[in-house]
């Protein structure tokens, strides 16, 4: 099992190579996903969890699935989260 500074450097090493694959620095992706620069280095190193709505942001942007990208970030609550909100957009679509 990995530990969470595993999980936390996983997740950003995925994130910066996606934002270098796009052309974006951490500062536009942040403005993108509308978090200060500051928040969202503090969610890559791991000193503040994410919210649902800007990992969301997250991976509209970086072009990512949010499955993809749990792989890399493990906090089951926010996995619970996106899984809802994704049952419950797939119902208001019916």
């Amino acid at each position: 099992m990995k530990t969470k500074q595993e999980d936390m450097n996983a997740f950003y090493r995925v994130v910066d190579t996606l934002c270098a694959k796009k052309g974006i620095s951490h500062r536009e992706l942040a403005e993108k996903i509308g978090v200060g620069d500051v928040t969202l280095s503090r969610y890559l190193n791991g000193e503040r969890k994410v919210q649902l709505s800007p990992f969301m942001g997250m991976c509209k942007v970086l072009d990512i699935s949010p499955e993809a990208l749990f792989k890399t970030y493990t906090y089951s609550r926010l996995e619970q989260r996106v899984i809802r909100y994704r049952e419950q957009t797939e119902r208001e679509d019916e």
